[in-house]
């Protein structure tokens, strides 16, 4: 076996530290039921149970739970010596303390899937082989991916533990990345799609996303919609329901009649068009509703706020008709502007999280309006976000002006402007912001001074 770095990894059953040189061979070699190995000199004894640690040994542990009969058992493979994610760091083994964690986060969510979602919990006690654990990431806003190279693989990072909704919320992380891995392994026996240069935007991500993405995504969380459809119409499940149905609806209208599908993509497009069509007409809560409403129009107008570029002579146009005083609806000529991807896009789910936070820990979003600046709790999050979430729209509107009045204002700050604006019963000023951020902020661009931002939205609508 190969040696790397000391270390000689037996798969499915853990590692070995050996030292001596960074690479090199080793022997295993098998006796009366006992493994050993060796190498410079060193030669290690495996225990009976080779999840246990002894000396020089590191084993394979694996997570176990069981409910009504239906088993799922799982490596948690903590042993990699390379970051899963890029921008990560290496985990690095878990403490016994850490895997009794993870052990009991599995034990409580398996429940929860056996007894409301039994179909996906049987895919899973097949298709499900081992989970690598990540580090806990922003408050809401947990980490979790699959690759179409390992099949049967997540990465999971330590959920919030809100008491109450921890088991559901770890269970449709694992859902939705098990939906990914699902749909990997159908790529790689029929292509579902064609190459396809183009870029479109995904609810889900802060980026342009290839088609790929989109089928993925459509797929993966109509699984999502569908899962917390089943927990309820009101709380985090009906807030959670209207958002993704929301989404889903969206990127099905996108994919629908496009030329790139294959034959077999065009079918599974309908199917998924078939499963939710109905869903839409399904009641939320009242305030769920209007909370998934605005995650939605927000994450969509920062999209394009961010990533869609208003050509130049058409945003000198606009700023000269702006500063002249002529109507705005006499520049009727609005080309459309080009895709430029946005490196600097991140967070635009900060009214999702929000939302969330308001449902699950009121008590956290109460102080996180009264601190004065709330982005050294919640990063990207401002006072006037959480105005708008709040149902506060008046403030909303003062914050988001002066926000944008100044020098450095956030393009999501357009996005919201029009919300808040909507909600102050401004409908057609806000519309023109929600549907077409671009303009304004290419318009504040052009101008030497910030012009004024409500103005603007008047200015700009029809």
């Amino acid at each position: 076996m190969p040696v790397r770095d000391g270390r000689v990894f037996l798969p499915g059953l853990g590692r070995a530290t050996v030292g001596g040189e960074p690479w090199g061979t080793a022997e295993v070699w098998g006796q009366d039921g006992t493994i050993r190995v060796a190498a410079a000199d060193v030669t290690v004894t495996l225990p009976d149970d080779t999840e246990n640690d002894v000396p020089g040994w590191e084993g394979q542990r694996r997570l176990r739970a069981e409910h009504a009969g239906m088993r799922l058992t799982l490596t948690l493979d903590d042993l990699g010596t390379y970051a899963p994610v890029p921008a990560l760091a290496v985990p690095g083994r878990l403490s016994s303390a850490q895997f009794a964690s993870w052990q009991n986060w599995f034990a409580r969510m398996w429940p929860v899937l056996v007894n409301d979602h039994v179909v996906s919990a049987r895919a899973l006690t097949t298709g499900l082989r081992s989970v690598v654990p990540l580090p806990r990431g922003e408050r809401l806003r947990a980490r979790a991916a699959s690759s179409s190279d390992a099949f049967g693989c997540l990465l999971l990072s330590e959920p919030d533990e809100d008491e109450d909704v921890l088991p559901a919320q770890l269970g449709v992380a694992v859902v939705h990345e098990f939906r990914h891995t699902l749909l990997n392994g159908l790529i790689f026996l029929m292509p579902l799609f064609e190459d396809c240069d183009e870029l479109f935007y995904a609810p889900w991500r802060d980026d342009p996303r290839p088609l790929g993405g989109l089928v993925h995504g459509a797929y993966a969380f109509s699984g999502v919609a569908h899962y917390w459809r089943t927990r309820g119409a009101a709380g985090l499940a009906g807030f959670e329901y209207a958002l993704w149905r929301n989404a889903v609806r969206g990127v099905l209208g996108t994919l629908r009649e496009h030329p790139t599908l294959t034959p077999l993509g065009h079918a599974l497009v309908d199917s998924l068009d078939e499963q939710t069509t109905g869903w839409h007409a399904e009641p939320v809560g009242v305030r769920e509703q209007r909370l998934a409403h605005l995650a939605t129009v927000h994450h969509r107008a920062t999209w394009r706020a961010h990533h869609l570029q208003v050509p130049t002579a058409h945003a000198e146009e606009l700023a000269e008709a702006w500063s002249a005083g002529r109507p705005g609806h006499a520049v009727t000529r609005h080309p459309e502007p080009a895709l430029r991807a946005d490196p600097g896009a991140c967070r635009l789910d900060t009214l999702a999280l929000l939302a969330r936070l308001s449902l699950v820990a009121p008590g956290e979003f109460d102080a996180l309006r009264a601190a004065e600046d709330p982005a050294r709790t919640v990063p990207g999050v401002v006072p006037a976000d959480l105005a708008l979430v709040d149902g506060d729209a008046t403030t909303a509107v003062k914050l988001y002006g002066e926000e944008l009045s100044g020098p450095g204002a956030r393009p999501a700050a357009w996005a919201g402007l029009g919300l808040a604006l909507t909600e102050c019963g401004e409908r057609a000023a806000g519309n023109a912001l929600t549907e077409r951020p671009e303009l304004a902020l290419a318009i504040g661009h052009v101008l030497p001074t910030p012009p004024d931002p409500v103005l603007l939205a008047h200015w700009l609508a029809p």
